[in-house]
């Protein structure tokens, strides 16, 4: 998936992008959602950088991970880690996993993940 899927999956699973229409932000290359509220009108809000953010995707996992997905979403992430890393440290490297390898793992672990 590329960086702007990603980012847009995450939101979606997060709940707070709902059937919005997704734009390049004036010419800043950032992405932008716009929605509809019926209080201030149409708006605009930038897309959270996930994939660079640990705090961001930590928020995402601590308050979008049911507690059944958790072991999941861990076995996953250790198969991106093994995939990008290939050494036997596994649990070290999952616990300092970068903000885009939490990202995929969370994906896959919601069967959100597509391949390109």
């Amino acid at each position: 998936m590329n960086d702007n899927k990603q980012r847009i999956a995450i939101a979606e699973a997060c709940g707070w992008i709902k059937n919005d229409h997704y734009e390049d932000g004036f010419g800043s290359g950032e992405r932008l959602v716009t929605g509809w509220d019926d209080n201030r009108g149409i708006f605009f809000r930038q897309l959270p950088d996930y994939l660079n953010d640990l705090n961001e995707m930590n928020t995402v996992l601590c308050n979008h991970l049911q507690a059944t997905e958790r072991t999941d979403y861990l076995d996953q992430l250790a198969l991106v880690i093994q995939r990008k890393h290939r050494m036997a440290t596994i649990a070290w490297l999952c616990v300092t996993a970068s903000a885009s390898e939490k990202a995929e793992a969370f994906l896959r672990t919601l069967n959100l993940w597509t391949d390109e």
